[in-house]
């Protein structure tokens, strides 16, 4: 959503305001494509982004500081935690290979 902001401005929806089950597209037009699969839904992301998203967000920079969540070595972490931890690096990576390409990167 960070690397798209025009695409997730309530105010200027043009997808039709599909912001939640109450008012679903008929078709799944919201997708975010990863590796080896792809999340798609007939409802916004944006809602979604919340207090946990947020704490993941907070977990991510430990992790990329070489930080676990638990004491000891990768095979101590929780499944969900290293999944996570490996989806948002990929959307970091997205993220920075995007500003690359469009000349958008910091210097």
């Amino acid at each position: 959503m960070a690397s798209n902001k025009d695409a997730f401005d309530c105010a200027n929806c043009k997808w039709g305001k599909h912001c939640d089950a109450s008012n679903p597209a008929s078709s799944e037009i919201f997708e975010i494509r990863l590796p080896g699969y792809n999340i798609k839904q007939k409802t916004c992301f944006l809602p979604e982004y919340d207090v946990d998203s947020s704490l993941w967000l907070r977990l991510y920079g430990n992790y990329k500081d070489g930080h676990l969540l638990n004491a000891g070595g990768i095979s101590n972490q929780p499944a969900p935690y290293l999944e996570a931890m490996r989806l948002i690096t990929w959307l970091v990576m997205q993220e920075s290979e995007s500003q690359r390409k469009t000349g958008r990167a910091q210097q």
